[in-house]
């Protein structure tokens, strides 16, 4: 499960730069960011070798900077759902 866990952590990140509460609104604002809830589904197992696609969606941005996404793992080649992750 941890390793779903890594595969979906560098998107949100590129997300919140997008929108600009990055690395450098972060240092401004002598803060972080948390997540404060994450549920993970599992589908199938992901392939070994490279080819896994992932997809995410900003469902919501709430005052205060707080994001809501839903993310998406897949087979890149056959296009198969390997596992979701909802955070917020």
């Amino acid at each position: 499960m941890a390793y779903y866990n890594v595969m979906f952590a560098p998107r949100p990140s590129t997300i919140m730069a997008q929108l600009g509460i990055g690395p450098t609104y972060m240092k401004a604002r002598h803060g972080s960011t948390f997540t404060a809830s994450a549920m993970s589904a599992f589908a199938r197992d992901s392939p070994r070798d490279p080819g896994c696609k992932l997809s995410i969606l900003l469902v919501a941005r709430r005052p205060k900077e707080r994001l809501h996404t839903f993310e998406e793992l897949a087979h890149a080649s056959e296009r198969l759902l390997s596992a979701t992750s909802e955070n917020s």
